[in-house]
């Protein structure tokens, strides 16, 4: 029941290891708990709006998974009470504008400065795209992957200053010994 699709392994791969995931709509559940599995993430909030999703996966969890890395909420996630959002939240499979309610409602006002949101979005996200840029986001990657018969595009958006750092420590790992951010030293 928890093996990952093509399209839930690239998103997996833009998870930020070491920190929380919250997957927002997960339906099976198949993310969350196999970044747990994998020791990928210390933990994993799984919501879904149907409480038959969340009982098919609590039903399903492997005996060898620890079931205090996760917590499976049976809501609407435009309805959770307010809490911090750490690490990266994970909405895959949702239409744009159930997206942007969901990240109007509770992520935005409640996340870290640091939070990583991972997107698969059905229908045009140009609202969306203005909504996390109002909200100091910028999409630093975005892929396509085919799956069934369709092309879905994955987004990942980090806060403008948080992107703007990994940026410059990249930069500066590609230099070489001898070279600071002008170029080679003249000694």
């Amino acid at each position: 029941m928890f093996r990952l699709s093509p399209r839930l392994r690239r998103i997996l791969a833009h998870v930020r290891p070491g920190h929380p995931v919250w997957d927002i709509g997960c339906d099976h559940g198949a993310l969350g708990v196999t970044a747990v599995m994998q020791d990928r993430v210390p933990c994993a909030v799984l919501v879904d709006h149907a409480q038959k999703a969340i009982t098919r996966i609590e039903d399903a969890l492997p005996v060898t998974v620890d079931r205090d890395r996760l917590r499976l909420l049976a809501t609407d996630a435009r309805r959770l009470p307010p809490e911090p959002v750490t690490g990266t939240v994970v909405c895959a499979g949702l239409g744009a504008r159930k997206i942007a309610d969901i990240l109007t409602a509770f992520v935005l006002p409640n996340r870290a400065k640091d939070l990583r949101l991972v997107l698969e979005a059905h229908g045009p996200t140009q609202d969306l795209d203005a909504l996390l840029g109002q909200h100091g986001y910028r999409q630093v990657a975005q892929e396509t992957v085919h799956e069934g018969r369709k092309d879905r595009s994955i987004a990942v958006y980090d806060p403008s200053a948080f992107a703007k750092q990994t940026a410059k420590t990249l930069a500066a790992r590609r230099r070489r010994p001898g070279e600071d951010a002008t170029g080679p030293r003249k000694d």
